[in-house]
């Protein structure tokens, strides 16, 4: 309260950038430029050919193809942060596919490390994902004068054609996948629990370098990866028409339209936590139950989980009980959310302040709970 008070602030945070890939140290976001920001650039270009052919004074046919090319998307000063390697290495650890998802175990991958690719960059040859060339459209159509029922007073129409779509309905995605990559910009705190005034901080804070491969023990960021052979998606549309002349100003007119899309832009969380497939799920309801798992006796061992309680495995002190107590996990198991519950397992910094450190108290694998453990999100 008297912190409050006194006008003691609770932290200071500072950003940093970069507004050069080789650049060896990063920028106060004001030196980067005013306002900061990034310049996306996604070339795109179509063609068509359509006509029309009257087979018949009461049929005629309307035939078409389109052409559209959506070029990859980059940075244009060279600042596109991808993944090395590919899209694939958002596994990281797991290893470099869908068939290491969920396979914990002993380190398969190399650890998920991001550089610059694309034009002006260090890595010109290098983009996102393919080229994707064949996005031909084709469109057809039809209407039919009935000779029945009366001269030009029944008419049916048809028609069906393809179109592609391009990235540029996804600007603010792309932009912060590309744009704010771990290690292409860098946020840092100052906290202090004492009273604490600017006149007290020293700026600028101390900052990481551009490029660093976030060690496993982080765990707070977030990553992007594109697939590498990801196609524009398509747009199938097509309808149907009645039309029935009633009287000279009156027209009754039945129609039916469709639309569907393959091939959808979409993205795949990977780094959901686990408790399916590990035991986590049977220890959790052996908890939530009120019994001990032999798992949180392995995980938790001679560790403080609630401040003034001697370490699990000692004076009386049980595994599971531990759980159940704590301010962290009790009410997250009570209320079945397993979920959070393995989130919390996996980020936990009880153990020398460093994320992961109950998953390797209990001689766990790093990738025990999540597929990419440098990770707290990481997006396919």
């Amino acid at each position: 309260m008297l912190l409050t008070l006194s006008g003691s602030l609770s932290n200071v945070q500072q950003s940093f950038r970069t507004n050069s890939p080789t650049a060896t140290e990063f920028l106060d976001m004001l030196q980067v430029e005013q306002p900061p920001g990034r310049t996306t650039v996604q070339n795109e270009w179509n063609a068509f050919f359509k006509d029309d052919w009257k087979v018949t004074p009461s049929l005629t046919l309307n035939l078409g193809l389109r052409y559209e090319y959506y070029a990859v998307p980059y940075e244009a000063n060279g600042l596109t942060a991808a993944l090395a390697g590919g899209g694939m290495s958002a596994f990281g650890w797991s290893g470099r596919g869908w068939n290491d998802y969920w396979a914990f175990g002993p380190q398969k991958g190399d650890l998920t490390v991001v550089e610059f690719i694309g034009p002006n960059s260090p890595n010109p040859g290098k983009q996102l994902y393919k080229d994707d060339w064949n996005n031909f459209g084709p469109a057809a159509g039809f209407s039919w004068s009935l000779p029945w029922l009366g001269k030009d007073k029944t008419t049916i129409r048809g028609g069906y054609g393809v179109s592609y779509i391009g990235q540029g309905g996804r600007g603010s995605a792309i932009d912060s996948s590309i744009g704010q990559g771990p290690g292409t910009l860098d946020q840092q705190t100052f906290t202090s629990s004492q009273y604490l005034d600017l006149s007290r901080v020293t700026l600028p804070l101390q900052r990481n370098r551009p490029g660093r491969t976030i060690p496993i023990t982080e765990r707070t960021q977030s990553i992007d990866g594109w697939d590498p052979n990801l196609v524009n998606p398509y747009i199938q549309s097509f309808n149907l028409s009645l039309t029935r002349t009633l009287r000279q100003n009156i027209a009754l007119d039945l129609r039916y339209v469709g639309t569907k899309g393959t091939k959808l832009y979409g993205s795949v969380p990977i780094n959901q936590s686990n408790y399916l497939t590990n035991g986590l799920l049977e220890a959790l309801n052996i908890t939530r139950a009120g019994g001990d798992a032999p798992l949180f006796d392995q995980l938790l061992r001679g560790l403080v989980i609630n401040t003034g309680q001697a370490p699990v495995g000692s004076g009386g002190v049980t595994r599971s009980a531990a759980l159940r107590q704590s301010n962290t996990f009790r009410g997250n198991i009570a209320n079945g959310n397993y979920t959070a519950v393995a989130n919390s397992l996996n980020a936990s910094t009880l153990v020398n302040g460093l994320g992961g450190g109950l998953i390797r108290n209990g001689g766990f694998p790093e990738n025990f709970i999540v597929n990419n453990p440098q990770f707290n999100n990481a997006t396919l």
